[in-house]
């Protein structure tokens, strides 16, 4: 957030595209995955046969705890994002924009790796496992 608050700052994005970015997801809890099987425990003869929610391991972290190289940590989680999450954004620019969306990608690629490179953190990276059967009547 803080670095496309940069990139409109610089003229690479505007603050209505910035504006107009989201990246929908959210982290579930348990009765989040339950509560479609409510009240009952199944839903169109499907239930929960077991669920696991855990935290998934920040593969980027451990080696930046091994080798201490912050270069690489922020580079490693910025690569990551763009292939994961700027697609997403890009939705929101302008389509007749004079620059062509790989600069932003560029751009916002740089931003993100230099802030994780100066600030090192963990990434949380909550996930679950569901097992889900159907009752066959």
């Amino acid at each position: 957030v803080d670095t496309l608050a940069d990139l409109v700052a610089a003229g690479v994005v505007t603050d209505l595209e910035r504006q107009a970015m989201s990246i929908p997801i959210v982290g579930r809890s348990a009765k989040d995955f339950e509560s479609p099987f409510a009240p009952s425990g199944t839903f169109e003869k499907l239930s929960i046969a077991r669920m696991e929610l855990f935290e998934a391991e920040d593969r980027f972290w451990k080696q930046y705890r091994s080798d201490g190289k912050a270069r690489v940590l922020g580079a490693q989680w910025a690569a990551f994002t763009r292939n994961a999450l700027f697609p997403t954004l890009s939705w929101a620019l302008d389509p007749n924009r004079e620059q062509p969306v790989s600069v932003f990608f560029d751009e916002l690629e740089k931003g993100i790796a230099a802030r994780i490179e100066a600030e090192p953190v963990q990434i949380r990276i909550p996930l679950a496992q569901l097992v889900i059967e159907k009752r066959a009547d």
